[in-house]
């Protein structure tokens, strides 16, 4: 057996998956102790860390095993603060009932009818599996979807009002994950007849009036198009990042360019682009692939708009079936392609935040 200081110093040199650099470089070893012949190792890294203990102990072992040192060793992974040059700024002009949320994701597409709001639900389900604390606002006001894709229609928001007059909404929970939706304010089959202004004024009457007490990620299902939602979601609510959900055809791809060049020119971090209905399996050929909206659509503009490309995912019935019964995907028992493929997905997607957080802090 090495002793404590020659495995410090294989610890040391590991690199990080996201960022590249060494954990010495990260000042990331906050303890390594050695107790009976079993190794406890405590990291502090830069967050988001939602994804990172499994990565890190898969690499821990083969770096020690190379390293021909024998041990059983435990891992233990905290945040470490990590404060970006404009975060005093960013909590003093978010709205009040937001400044408890350490990473606010948007989840937009040019198009409707692309699947946005079915992947914007599975990645919060799939960020809630993964032990974080999760909530969702359909901002989608014209078609709210989120009461459907987690079975809630009908459930009404609680809330109370002050001797002030001011009123606090508090979200509906299920899966894991508090979701506020004009959905549940309306009844099924009612239309929300607005002019644009009006759709910015719902969102600030959500972000002013939701609870959404300590969150690590909510995210926002944004409408289709480029508008005045997307205008004030991006002038007052200050998100972390967006992630682009594109399928391969160009009609589609145009509105991807359109709403990347309305990012890009509110500063908004875009975080990668998504492919939904990128191929069709049938269920009776397994090894058959049918791209019925054409190819690499989803790739190709991820490389022309220097863009991560976080996934492709393909029809599956028995998505659309769970989604029509308010359960997402992810949630399924059984090992399924898709379920993984947006795991993989929401992995993708915290890595990438991880990468641009970390830049805009050491900038």
């Amino acid at each position: 057996m090495k002793n404590l200081d020659e495995i410090k110093d294989v610890l040391a040199k590991i690199k990080d998956a996201d960022l590249g650099i060494t954990l010495k470089e990260l000042d990331g070893l906050k303890n390594v102790s050695l107790l009976d012949n079993k190794l406890k190792i405590e990291l502090a890294l830069p967050g988001p860390i939602t994804y990172l203990k499994k990565d890190y102990e898969k690499i821990i072992a083969t770096n020690l095993s190379e390293a021909d040192i024998p041990v059983e060793f435990s891992l233990e992974i905290t945040e470490k603060e990590c404060k970006r040059k404009d975060e005093e700024t960013l909590d003093e002009q978010r709205p009040s009932k937001l400044k408890n949320i350490k990473h606010i994701i948007a989840i937009s597409s040019g198009k409707g009818g692309v699947g946005k709001s079915t992947i914007s639900a599975n990645i919060a389900v799939e960020l809630a599996n993964q032990g974080s604390k999760v909530g969702i606002l359909d901002a989608d006001i014209y078609g709210p979807s989120q009461t459907v894709m987690f079975g809630i229609e009908g459930e009404v928001m609680e809330a109370t009002t002050d001797q002030h007059g001011n009123t606090t909404a508090f979200p509906i929970e299920k899966y894991g994950v508090k979701i506020a939706s004009i959905g549940s304010v309306l009844n099924r089959g009612d239309v929300a007849a607005l002019r644009g202004p009006m759709l910015s004024r719902i969102l600030n009457l959500f972000c002013d009036q939701v609870e959404w007490g300590e969150l690590d990620y909510l995210i926002f299902d944004l409408p289709p198009g480029t508008g005045d939602v997307h205008l004030t979601f991006a002038q007052q609510i200050y998100p972390d990042g967006v992630v682009l959900i594109t399928t391969p055809q160009e009609i589609s791809l145009a509105d991807v360019r359109r709403g990347a060049a309305l990012f890009k020119k509110l500063d908004v971090a875009i975080l990668g682009v998504v492919e939904n209905m990128s191929y069709f399996i049938p269920p009776d050929m397994p090894d058959k692939k049918y791209y019925i909206f054409g190819e690499g659509g989803g790739r190709e503009i991820a490389v022309e708009l220097d863009l991560l490309l976080l996934g492709e995912i393909p029809f599956s019935v028995m998505m659309r079936e769970m989604s029509d019964s308010g359960k997402p995907i992810v949630l399924q028992d059984d090992k399924n392609f898709q379920k993984e493929i947006l795991k993989d997905i929401t992995a993708n997607i915290i890595s990438e935040l991880r990468r641009k957080e970390y830049s805009k802090a050491n900038a």
